[in-house]
C-alpha cells in the first residue's frame, strides 16, 4: 500500500515514523519512505529507504525535501491484506517533521499623519487575572495557534486605539512568517545624512509604535523595522528581515510670520507678509479682521507647497479708526504660528 504524497509546505527535515498494528506477528510488515520536491512522484524523487523495523519509532532515512510518501509491504502468508484479517492490520501511521526555517517577510511600513498616537487595545482577560505559564506566557506560546486564536480571528490582533497627541509620530507595519513562527520587532531611527541607526525599542510584539516627536530635533527622519523569528527558534537558527520607511518630518517650531508695512490708501489697506516654516511646508494661512470670522488666504503663487510662502491681504471700505488684522498659519505637521498688524483709517 502506498500513501498519498504528503506536502510539508516547504523544504523539511524528517523525524520519526511510527505505526500501529492490530495483533502484530513476528514477521509483521515492512515500512518504507521516499522524498522529493515535486507534487507528483517522478524521476527526480529519491529512492525508497527502509525497511523500518521499530513500529514505536524509526528515524526516517529519506533526505530533506518538501514532499514525503510512505508505503507498507504486507507479508503474504499472514493474510494482512484481507478485510477480515485478524493480524497485522494497520490502524494508523504518523510522521514527524520540521520545516527549514525561513526569514520573516515585512510587506509594508506606514508612517502616519503627525499627531496620531497608537495605544494598546484594552482586552478583557477571561482568566480573571490568572496568567498561565508565568509572566513570559511560555505556556500560552507553546500551544498550537488554533488554540491561541480561540475567540478571535486567526493571526489577527485587536487594532490599537487612536488618539491625537501633539508631536506624536506613529509607524505601523505588516509582517508574516512562512513557518508561522512568532515574531518580535525592533525599531530604529536615523536622521537624514546620518549613517548609524539608533535603537528606539526592542522585542516588540505589536506591529505599531509611536514615538514622541517633541523629544527629537527638527529634521527629516527614517524608521527601520527589524522582524525576528527568535521566539520560535534556537538563537543559531533564528532569522530576521528588515524594512525602511519613507522619509518623514519632525518639526516642533511654530511657523513665523514676517510682516511688511501695511499700505493705507483712504479706506483701503494692503498688507503683505511672508510665512516661514522649519523643515515642514506651509499648509494654510487665514486672517481675521478685528477678531471676526477667519478667512482662508492662498499664497501669491497659488499653492502652499514650500517652506516659505508670500501672502497679501487687501481690505476695502474700512471704517475710520483703529483696526487689527490677525494672521494664523499652520504647517504640514500641525504647528501653528500667529502674527498681527494694527492700522488706523483717517
Amino acid at each position: 500500500y502506498e500513501s498519498k504524497v504528503f506536502d510539508a509546505g516547504m523544504l523539511s527535515s524528517w523525524g520519526m515514523i511510527r505505526w500501529h498494528l492490530n495483533s502484530p506477528t513476528p514477521s509483521g510488515i515492512r515500512v518504507y519512505t521516499r522524498s522529493g520536491n515535486t507534487a507528483s512522484t517522478d524521476q527526480t524523487w529519491n529512492g525508497w529507504n527502509g525497511p523500518y523495523a521499530d513500529l514505536d519509532g524509526s528515524y526516517i532515512e529519506s533526505p530533506p525535501a518538501r514532499y514525503l510518501q510512505w508505503k507498507i509491504e504486507f507479508q503474504d502468508n499472514e493474510g494482512s491484506t484481507s478485510l477480515t484479517a485478524q493480524h497485522n492490520t494497520l490502524e494508523r501511521v504518523s510522521v514527524a517533521y520540521i520545516q527549514r526555517n525561513m526569514a520573516p517577510k515585512l510587506n509594508s511600513v506606514t508612517v502616519h499623519s503627525p499627531g496620531l498616537a497608537f495605544l494598546r487595545p484594552i482586552v478583557a482577560n477571561p482568566t480573571a487575572g490568572v496568567s498561565p505559564g508565568g509572566p513570559d506566557q511560555f505556556h500560552i506560546r507553546s500551544l498550537p495557534r488554533s488554540v491561541r486564536d480561540l475567540g478571535r480571528k486567526p493571526g489577527i490582533s485587536p487594532p490599537p486605539r487612536r488618539i491625537y497627541t501633539p508631536g506624536a509620530r506613529s509607524i505601523s507595519w505588516s509582517a508574516q512568517d512562512p513557518n508561522r513562527d512568532d515574531l518580535t520587532y525592533s525599531i530604529f531611527y536615523q536622521a537624514q545624512g546620518e549613517s548609524v541607526w539608533k535603537e528606539l525599542k526592542k522585542n516588540l510584539s505589536e506591529s505599531f509604535y509611536t514615538l514622541d516627536g517633541m523629544s527629537f530635533p527638527d529634521g527629516v527622519y527614517f524608521i527601520k523595522v527589524v522582524a525576528s523569528d527568535s521566539p520560535s527558534n534556537p538563537p543559531a537558527q533564528a532569522q530576521d528581515n528588515e524594512i525602511i520607511s519613507k522619509s518623514f518630518v519632525i518639526s516642533n517650531r511654530s511657523p513665523s510670520v514676517e510682516p511688511q508695512t501695511p499700505q493705507i490708501e483712504g479706506s483701503r489697506v494692503s498688507w503683505r507678509f511672508t510665512v516661514q516654516t522649519n523643515e515642514s511646508v506651509v499648509h494654510q494661512a487665514e486672517y481675521s479682521l478685528d477678531g471676526g470670522q477667519w478667512s482662508i488666504l492662498f499664497p501669491q503663487d497659488g499653492i502652499a507647497d514650500s517652506e516659505s510662502e508670500d501672502y497679501s491681504v487687501s481690505l476695502e471700505d474700512l471704517k475710520p479708526g483703529e483696526h487689527v488684522i490677525t494672521i494664523r498659519v499652520g504647517d504640514s505637521v500641525g504647528n501653528i504660528g500667529t502674527g498681527k498688524t494694527t492700522v488706523s483709517i483717517p
